[in-house]
Protein backbone atom coordinates (compact mmCIF):
# COMPACT_ATOMS: atom_id res chain seq x y z
CA UNK A 1 0.00 0.00 0.00
CA UNK A 2 2.87 2.37 0.83
CA UNK A 3 4.36 1.92 -2.67
CA UNK A 4 1.03 2.73 -4.31
CA UNK A 5 0.59 5.83 -2.16
CA UNK A 6 4.16 6.93 -2.90
CA UNK A 7 3.53 6.49 -6.64
CA UNK A 8 0.31 8.48 -6.43
CA UNK A 9 1.81 11.34 -4.41
CA UNK A 10 4.94 11.72 -6.50
CA UNK A 11 4.04 10.59 -10.00
CA UNK A 12 0.32 11.24 -10.41
CA UNK A 13 0.76 15.04 -10.63
CA UNK A 14 3.23 14.54 -13.48
CA UNK A 15 0.79 12.28 -15.32
CA UNK A 16 -2.05 14.72 -14.72
CA UNK A 17 -0.06 17.56 -16.26
CA UNK A 18 1.71 15.60 -19.02
CA UNK A 19 -1.13 16.30 -21.46
CA UNK A 20 -2.13 19.57 -19.85
CA UNK A 21 -2.76 22.71 -21.82
CA UNK A 22 -1.62 26.21 -21.09
CA UNK A 23 -4.20 28.93 -20.66
CA UNK A 24 -4.12 31.23 -23.71
CA UNK A 25 -5.61 34.71 -23.25
CA UNK A 26 -5.84 36.87 -26.37
CA UNK A 27 -5.01 40.48 -25.49
CA UNK A 28 -6.75 43.61 -26.71
CA UNK A 29 -4.52 46.67 -26.43
CA UNK A 30 -6.14 49.98 -25.57
CA UNK A 31 -4.18 52.57 -27.55
CA UNK A 32 -0.64 51.35 -26.79
CA UNK A 33 -1.19 49.59 -23.47
CA UNK A 34 -2.43 46.26 -22.16
CA UNK A 35 -3.40 45.25 -18.64
CA UNK A 36 -3.16 41.48 -18.30
CA UNK A 37 -2.90 39.46 -15.11
CA UNK A 38 -0.36 41.18 -12.89
CA UNK A 39 1.24 43.07 -15.80
CA UNK A 40 0.90 46.41 -17.49
CA UNK A 41 2.43 46.16 -20.96
CA UNK A 42 3.34 49.23 -23.02
CA UNK A 43 3.82 48.55 -26.74
CA UNK A 44 5.26 51.88 -27.88
CA UNK A 45 3.87 54.28 -30.43
CA UNK A 46 0.91 53.05 -32.49
CA UNK A 47 0.13 53.49 -36.17
CA UNK A 48 -3.35 54.89 -35.42
CA UNK A 49 -4.47 56.00 -31.93
CA UNK A 50 -8.16 55.59 -32.85
CA UNK A 51 -7.84 52.07 -34.31
CA UNK A 52 -4.36 50.68 -33.56
CA UNK A 53 -3.14 47.74 -35.63
CA UNK A 54 0.63 47.95 -35.13
CA UNK A 55 3.08 49.32 -32.57
CA UNK A 56 6.73 50.33 -32.85
CA UNK A 57 7.99 49.04 -29.49
CA UNK A 58 10.02 48.74 -27.42
CA UNK A 59 7.80 46.67 -25.15
CA UNK A 60 7.96 47.77 -21.52
CA UNK A 61 6.50 45.52 -18.83
CA UNK A 62 5.62 46.59 -15.30
CA UNK A 63 4.29 44.26 -12.61
CA UNK A 64 1.84 45.18 -9.88
CA UNK A 65 4.77 44.80 -7.48
CA UNK A 66 6.51 47.64 -9.30
CA UNK A 67 9.30 45.78 -11.08
CA UNK A 68 9.95 47.01 -14.62
CA UNK A 69 11.83 45.67 -17.62
CA UNK A 70 12.22 46.40 -21.34
CA UNK A 71 12.15 43.69 -24.02
CA UNK A 72 15.07 43.51 -26.48
CA UNK A 73 14.47 45.99 -29.33
CA UNK A 74 14.63 43.08 -31.80
CA UNK A 75 10.99 42.53 -30.75
CA UNK A 76 9.57 45.57 -32.51
CA UNK A 77 7.06 46.41 -35.23
CA UNK A 78 4.41 44.55 -33.27
CA UNK A 79 1.04 43.45 -34.68
CA UNK A 80 -2.05 41.59 -33.52
CA UNK A 81 -2.93 39.07 -32.19
CA UNK A 82 -1.03 39.26 -28.92
CA UNK A 83 -1.63 36.70 -26.17
CA UNK A 84 -0.65 35.93 -22.61
CA UNK A 85 0.00 32.23 -22.07
CA UNK A 86 0.26 30.42 -18.77
CA UNK A 87 -0.04 33.69 -16.89
CA UNK A 88 3.36 35.11 -17.85
CA UNK A 89 4.45 34.28 -21.41
CA UNK A 90 3.68 37.09 -23.83
CA UNK A 91 3.19 35.98 -27.46
CA UNK A 92 4.24 38.85 -29.73
CA UNK A 93 3.88 38.70 -33.53
CA UNK A 94 6.19 41.12 -35.33
CA UNK A 95 6.85 42.03 -38.93
CA UNK A 96 9.56 43.49 -41.11
CA UNK A 97 8.60 44.15 -44.70
CA UNK A 98 6.47 41.22 -45.85
CA UNK A 99 7.82 38.71 -43.30
CA UNK A 100 6.73 38.09 -39.75
CA UNK A 101 8.21 36.37 -36.71
CA UNK A 102 6.51 35.29 -33.50
CA UNK A 103 8.34 35.88 -30.23
CA UNK A 104 7.54 34.39 -26.85
CA UNK A 105 8.67 36.74 -24.07
CA UNK A 106 8.86 35.88 -20.38
CA UNK A 107 6.92 38.80 -18.87
CA UNK A 108 8.71 38.43 -15.53
CA UNK A 109 12.18 39.01 -17.00
CA UNK A 110 11.54 40.45 -20.51
CA UNK A 111 13.78 37.70 -21.89
CA UNK A 112 12.93 36.15 -25.27
CA UNK A 113 12.10 32.51 -24.50
CA UNK A 114 11.44 31.43 -28.10
CA UNK A 115 11.32 32.78 -31.66
CA UNK A 116 9.60 31.24 -34.68
CA UNK A 117 11.03 30.90 -38.14
CA UNK A 118 10.04 33.80 -40.39
CA UNK A 119 6.67 33.49 -42.11
CA UNK A 120 4.41 35.37 -44.53
CA UNK A 121 0.82 35.97 -43.40
CA UNK A 122 -0.90 36.21 -40.03
CA UNK A 123 -0.72 33.88 -37.06
CA UNK A 124 -3.80 32.85 -35.12
CA UNK A 125 -4.60 31.00 -31.93
CA UNK A 126 -6.98 28.06 -31.77
CA UNK A 127 -7.51 26.88 -28.20
CA UNK A 128 -4.07 25.92 -26.91
CA UNK A 129 -2.54 25.87 -30.40
CA UNK A 130 -0.78 28.59 -32.36
CA UNK A 131 -0.98 28.39 -36.14
CA UNK A 132 1.89 30.01 -38.03
CA UNK A 133 1.59 30.25 -41.83
CA UNK A 134 3.72 27.70 -43.68
CA UNK A 135 4.71 25.85 -40.49
CA UNK A 136 3.27 22.89 -38.60
CA UNK A 137 0.70 23.95 -36.04
CA UNK A 138 2.24 24.27 -32.60
CA UNK A 139 0.88 23.01 -29.29
CA UNK A 140 1.33 25.51 -26.47
CA UNK A 141 2.46 23.45 -23.50
CA UNK A 142 2.45 24.18 -19.79
CA UNK A 143 5.93 25.70 -20.05
CA UNK A 144 4.53 28.36 -22.38
CA UNK A 145 6.72 27.59 -25.38
CA UNK A 146 5.11 26.05 -28.49
CA UNK A 147 6.17 22.68 -29.86
CA UNK A 148 5.27 21.17 -33.25
CA UNK A 149 2.40 18.71 -33.27
CA UNK A 150 3.58 15.10 -33.71
CA UNK A 151 3.15 13.88 -37.28
CA UNK A 152 2.67 17.34 -38.81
Amino acid sequence: MKKILTFFLFYAPVVAHANGAATVTTLSPVDSQISAGSYTIALGETDDPKAPRTWEGPIEITTRGGSHCVVNDEVSLIEKPLALVGGHYLYVPTYSGSEGALYVVDADTCAVAWKSKNYVGKIHFSGDWVVIPGQPRMKIGLRGVPTPAIGE
